[in-house]
C-alpha cells in the first residue's frame, strides 16, 4: 500500500512540477480571481515539487 501511495503522489507532484516548469519556459500568465500570480511563485514551487517528486519516487522504489 505504501508503494502505491508513493508512486501516485510522486506522479502528481511531478505533474505539478512540470506545469510550473512550462509556465516559466513559455511565460504563461496565471490569474486567480483578480490576482495575477507573479512568475517568481513558480521558482520555489519548482524546488518544492521537484524535491517531493524525487523523495516519493525514491521511497517507492527503495529495496
Amino acid at each position: 500500500m505504501e508503494k502505491k501511495l508513493s508512486v501516485v503522489s510522486g506522479f502528481l507532484f511531478g505533474l505539478i512540477f512540470l506545469l510550473h516548469l512550462f509556465r516559466l519556459v513559455y511565460g504563461i500568465e496565471v490569474q486567480v480571481g483578480t490576482w495575477a500570480v507573479p512568475r517568481w511563485v513558480s521558482y520555489p514551487a519548482l524546488l518544492l515539487f521537484g524535491l517531493l517528486t524525487v523523495l516519493n519516487w525514491r521511497a517507492a522504489f527503495k529495496n
